[in-house]
């Protein structure tokens, strides 16, 4: 009989006793650990991510500046077009004569 009241009383500890103490700690506990934990990773996350946007800003304005290659070309087309109005000038004015 000693063996099954000490039984009785172990599961009624358990039971009773630990459920609320054991919860009054973990609710306290997982209120604020994760909160504080993602308002961490959150405010983490918002570095990144604005450090991500500067690079990408920058990057979008480095290719939207002409190269030398693109400078070059367009003075190509320039001296080109010039070029064949010279062309079309000189071809008039030689028709004409004859």
């Amino acid at each position: 009989m000693t063996r099954f009241r000490l039984a009785c009383c172990l599961c009624l500890y358990l039971l009773l006793i630990c459920p609320s103490v054991g919860f009054a700690e973990l609710s306290e506990n997982t209120a604020t650990a994760p909160s504080v934990q993602l308002q961490q990773e959150n405010a983490s996350l918002q570095r990144q991510v604005k450090r991500l946007e500067t690079q990408v800003s920058a990057l979008r304005d480095e290719l939207n500046e002409p190269d030398s290659s693109q400078v070059f070309a367009g003075i190509g087309y320039i001296v080109g077009i010039f070029g064949v109005a010279a062309w079309v000038a000189a071809r008039k004015k030689n028709g004409q004569g004859n």
